[in-house]
Parts: C-alpha cells; sequence; structure tokens
C-alpha cells in the first residue's frame, strides 16, 4: 500500500513540509547582513548583487552535512561562473540568448547530476538572466559585481552550514 493510502486509511491527511522558521529567520538574518554590509561599504547597486548571492540558501536542507558542506561550494563556484557570463554577453542580444542557453544547460545538467535539494537550477539561470540584462560594464566592474556576489554566496553557505 502506498504511504498516501495509509494515511487516508487511518483517517489522517498528509500536509504540506512543516515550516522551518529557524531557517526562515537564518535566512532572514544573513540576507539583511550581506545586502546592509555591502551596501554600507559599497552603495545599494552593489548590495543587490550581495543579496543575489543569498540564493545558495535555498539549496541543500535536506542534505548531510558532510555532502552539504561541498554541494553549496560547488554550487557557489556556479553562480559566480553564471553571473560572470552573464554580465560578459550584457549588450549583445545575440551574444545572450547562447550564453543564457548554454548555462540554462549546464545548470541543470550539473544539478541533477549533483542531485541537489533545492529548486533545480532556476536561481543559477536566473543570477545568469540579471546579470546579462543590466547594462554592459567593465572588467573591473564586473569584478567587483561578483566580488559582492561572492559576499553573500559566503554567508548563505556558514548559515547552511552552522545547523
Amino acid at each position: 500500500m502506498s504511504p498516501a493510502v495509509t494515511w487516508t486509511a487511518h483517517g489522517r491527511r498528509s500536509g504540506p513540509a512543516r515550516f522551518d522558521r529557524a531557517r526562515a529567520a537564518r535566512s532572514m538574518v544573513v540576507f539583511g547582513l550581506s545586502f546592509g554590509v555591502v551596501t554600507a561599504v559599497a552603495g545599494i547597486h552593489n548590495g543587490i548583487f550581495a543579496a543575489m548571492g543569498c540564493y545558495v540558501d535555498a539549496y541543500g536542507a535536506r542534505e548531510p552535512y558532510p555532502r552539504r558542506g561541498p554541494l553549496l561550494v560547488i554550487l557557489s563556484v556556479l553562480f559566480l561562473l553564471a553571473f560572470a557570463a552573464g554580465s560578459a554577453s550584457a549588450g549583445d542580444v545575440w551574444v545572450m540568448v547562447g550564453v543564457l542557453s548554454t548555462v540554462a544547460v549546464l545548470a541543470t545538467l550539473l544539478v541533477r547530476t549533483l542531485r541537489m535539494s533545492g529548486p533545480g537550477s532556476y536561481f543559477v539561470i536566473l543570477v545568469a538572466a540579471l546579470a546579462a540584462f543590466l547594462p554592459p560594464a567593465g572588467t573591473s566592474d564586473t569584478a567587483v559585481r561578483v566580488g559582492c556576489l561572492a559576499v553573500g554566496a559566503g554567508l548563505s553557505w556558514a548559515s547552511a552550514m552552522s545547523g
């Protein structure tokens, strides 16, 4: 008998998973900390990139800690590379199409191959697309933006590993 039938046969209803208040609070603190610190130091235009790095927090919640750490590092590097590729393609529509398509394929393959818990390749593609639709920036501006994204991703990694 399937679990759904067993639950129904005994008069119990299976509902959505319980809301994890502690994880939500940690995510809020990490988002506020990364956005606030980077905004205070480098301005709101860079604080937004640190906030985008906090998307890493959506992954790995169901993974055991020995597996979660390396997976989130790989995912963070994937975020940084996708952002840099999106930034490099900004301003040229056909290059953007090629880069975003490539990022979508590679991110989907990597996330599925590693069997990460979370929203799949969605946020990786979103980070690349947001960078691609920004006005074109020079190499130094892109490096600063990627650094700000790394701050958010690093703080999210620390939060995910804090238990």
